[in-house]
């Protein structure tokens, strides 16, 4: 076996391992911790960001070795500033779920590097989507039970109201409400 064919597989084996590690969790920062430590690793990097898609526009969701504050709005000459050089869409570059910004590589990027990084964020892109769908979910099923709690008082009170005529009973009611 060559050297090539060694690497060629290296790169397989951390894809395999990357999709499944990807898939397998709907925690957004843990995926994208993952996917940060796995670019900078394979490309020799020290300065990384990843942006997520967040209502029609890219928001810094993870960073390492650049002074970007998470949440803020991606702005492509601010990480040129902080050291970021290559820009990569998360997914199709039409509707990307996210954006891959590295800094300066140790070692040239070679063909098979740019192979790589595109299958690893084509792979990404449907855990990001699932992880950020997840987190959506959960806040909108906060939201929901709150406005069942509210309902729950407001039956309970009006079911208070109409079991009884008192008017002073009926304002300690309301007041306790």
């Amino acid at each position: 076996m060559t050297s090539k064919s060694t690497l060629d597989a290296s790169r397989l084996e951390s894809l395999l391992e990357s999709a499944q590690l990807l898939h397998a969790s709907l925690d957004l920062e843990e995926l994208l911790r993952h996917l940060l430590r796995t670019v900078m690793g394979r490309l020799m990097c020290t300065k990384a960001l990843i942006a997520v898609a967040r209502d029609g526009r890219m928001e810094l969701a993870a960073a390492r070795g650049v002074r970007l504050e998470q949440g803020q709005e991606l702005e492509r000459e601010q990480a040129r500033a902080s050291g970021i050089q290559h820009f990569y869409p998360i997914g199709a570059p039409e509707e990307p779920a996210g954006m891959l910004g590295i800094g300066k590589t140790l070692r040239p990027l070679e063909e098979s590097d740019e192979a790589f990084l595109s299958a690893l964020l084509g792979i990404a892109a449907s855990g990001i989507r699932n992880a950020s769908a997840h987190a959506r979910a959960q806040r909108l099923n906060r939201v929901l039970e709150q406005k069942v709690q509210d309902l729950r008082t407001l039956l309970e009170l009006v079911q208070s109201l109409t079991s009884t005529l008192e008017p002073t009973e009926i304002a300690h009611l309301l007041v306790l409400t």
